[in-house]
């Protein structure tokens, strides 16, 4: 079987819907119990992930919910928030839906709107080189940054944008773990000061 990065570099243009279809593929081949009941395996989300395997269940758990809520969350975003050019930052990016969903968002809502830059923040080598992947298949023109870190170790340089436009910042999944701090999350979120940021957070409740 076609690996997962094999069959999305294959797309253009990716949806949260192809990302879950092709992770609920890749578990044809897996044990009756992990293809039924394959949020069984994700460690709730928490878990700093380090195979395919758990990658490849969490979105065919969680891929439609995350896809319904995403797009709540961004319809209640001003319309200021999507001007000609703009830059994103996914905290706790995991593979990349958070940003997907924007872009998808942005190219049926807003379709001037042109992301620019994405820095994705992951802990998870696996799943931070799955949303790269992701993000290079919708648009190759957008310039990212990975930082594979847990937010304490990030620093203010490697949060900084090399171009100066309005920042939507996603939080997906992330503000209620519990080891998550944010305090240290605002200050850097005022690193990039000079632009507006328009924050979106979803959770499993909200």
């Amino acid at each position: 079987m076609p690996t997962y990065h094999e069959i999305v570099t294959q797309k253009t243009n990716i949806t949260i819907a192809d990302i879950t279809s092709v992770c609920v593929s890749q578990l044809q081949s897996a044990p009756s119990d992990i293809r039924n009941f394959p949020y069984m395996h994700t460690g709730r989300g928490v878990d700093i992930y380090d195979e395919d395997l758990q990658c490849n269940c969490y979105v065919a758990a969680y891929g439609k919910m995350h896809e319904k809520k995403l797009d709540i969350a961004f319809r209640n975003l001003p319309i200021v928030a999507f001007a000609s050019e703009i830059n994103v930052v996914d905290w706790g990016c995991g593979q990349g839906l958070g940003t997907i969903g924007l872009l998808d968002f942005i190219r049926n809502k807003y379709p001037n709107c042109r992301v620019k830059e994405v820095i994705l923040i992951e802990p998870s080598t696996i799943a931070i080189n799955r949303a790269e992947v992701n993000v290079k298949t919708w648009g190759r023109n957008i310039e990212i940054k990975k930082i594979n870190k847990k937010f304490e170790d990030v620093t203010d340089d490697e949060i900084r944008f090399s171009s100066a436009y309005d920042t939507i910042d996603i939080f997906s999944n992330i503000l209620d773990v519990e080891y998550v701090d944010l305090r240290a999350i605002t200050q850097l979120l005022s690193v990039n000061s000079n632009v507006a940021h328009h924050i979106t957070c979803v959770s499993p409740y909200y």
